[in-house]
């Protein structure tokens, strides 16, 4: 189902129980209820410019190839051969070469789907019915997000119709630094981690230098359980740029109109994707967060500059991944320590800081609808 807004009166008062971060059962049913229907952040488009360039995405029991056809559209493909089910790409990323090939029986595959050629097959045998299986794939600012639900959902656009990135211009944009790891926590843990900066002036110092992360009062997206956050000014302090240790660009190459370039920063919170995006002038910042078990979660860290920015030229990759590897690293240790004290059967969840965990309130009731346990 589709997360939806609902009345501010009706947000929980307390966290998640503890069965919800301990139990398989609920795990499958958020696999189920979540995962499979909702759009999950792949890959930026720039690693996907030629015809056969391919990533790959596996979630929630389902591995799908996000591949650019030769019309030049993009195509999502589940990865399985339809003759006997063997995996066809096993490699992250890379090009599928002349075609997609099935190296158990070689069966071939063009890179819309469609069933090439079934070696040795009997002589009246249609290849027509035998192409692979289609997942659903939108792109939103350059941006590619895949979907595994039976219906199209709503594009991306339409689910966020007010978060406007356009000044930055990221579909001009290139990877930067990617970085993936895999924190021993919950899923849930680790997004409600990223979401709310209660923990922020106790834990994170170096962020403390560049931004507010204090507040006086409630956001003004507390009037509402929206299922994204979209701030059109980050809270950054006085003479402060960027998410750098410094606070200052890290890129000669600013992104969008050169002329012009965007000011300030702007931050997007997606609960229903799990997905958070943050872009300065100097660069771009997306976070997602991948179930891989109850306790497991892999952490997916990009980073984005503009296109025609030369490593080590115009701009430092590591100046501009510092502040976001330590910040990293501080979460990924509460959420474990988190983790392990919610496995103690005595545990009960305690009440929501209004102003600081706003958008932890939010996620739960979200959650709760989609998980049918709201009555």
């Amino acid at each position: 189902m589709t997360l939806q807004d609902v009345p501010a009166i009706e947000m929980p008062t307390s966290g998640f129980r503890r069965e919800d971060f301990i139990s398989p059962d609920i795990f499958e049913e958020e696999m189920e209820r979540i995962f499979r229907n909702n759009w999950m952040y792949v890959a930026h488009t720039s690693q996907l410019a030629k015809p056969g360039d391919f990533v790959r995405h596996d979630l929630a029991g389902e591995s799908v190839i996000v591949v650019r056809s030769r019309s030049g559209e993009l195509r999502a493909l589940y990865n399985f051969c339809t003759h006997r089910g063997a995996q066809l790409l096993e490699e992250t990323s890379g090009s599928c070469g002349r075609a997609i090939t099935c190296t158990y029986h070689g069966w071939t595959f063009d890179y819309d789907g469609e069933l090439r050629s079934a070696p040795r097959m009997q002589p009246d045998f249609d290849k027509t019915p035998h192409g692979l299986k289609h997942a659903w794939v939108n792109t939103w600012n350059g941006l590619v997000f895949v979907s595994l639900a039976d219906e199209r959902p709503p594009s991306v656009a339409e689910r966020l119709p007010d978060a406007d990135f356009g000044e930055h211009q990221l579909e001009r944009a290139k990877v930067a630094v990617e970085y993936r790891t895999v924190i021993e926590a919950n899923w849930k843990i680790v997004w409600e981690n990223g979401g709310e900066c209660y923990h922020c002036a106790i834990n994170h110092p170096e962020l403390g230098r560049v931004m507010s992360v204090t507040r006086t009062g409630a956001s003004e997206s507390h009037s509402l359980v929206a299922d994204y956050r979209f701030d059109r000014k980050f809270p950054l302090l006085e003479g402060m740029h960027t998410l750098t240790l410094d606070g200052q660009y890290r890129s000669k190459r600013l992104l969008g109109d050169p002329d012009s370039p965007p000011e300030g920063m702007r931050f997007l919170n997606w609960h229903s994707s799990i997905f958070e995006l943050t872009a300065a002038a100097d660069h771009a910042h997306i976070q997602t967060f991948k179930p891989l078990s109850t306790t497991q979660t892999e952490v997916r860290l990009v980073l984005m500059v503009h296109a025609d920015a030369v490593e080590n030229e115009d701009y430092d990759a590591e100046g501009i991944f510092e502040l976001h590897r330590i910040a990293r690293g501080q979460d990924s240790g509460l959420c474990e320590k988190t983790q392990r004290g919610i496995g103690s059967r005595h545990y009960q969840p305690g009440p929501y800081n209004t102003v600081y965990e706003y958008s932890s309130q939010q996620f739960r009731h979200l959650y709760q609808q989609a998980m049918g346990q709201l009555r």
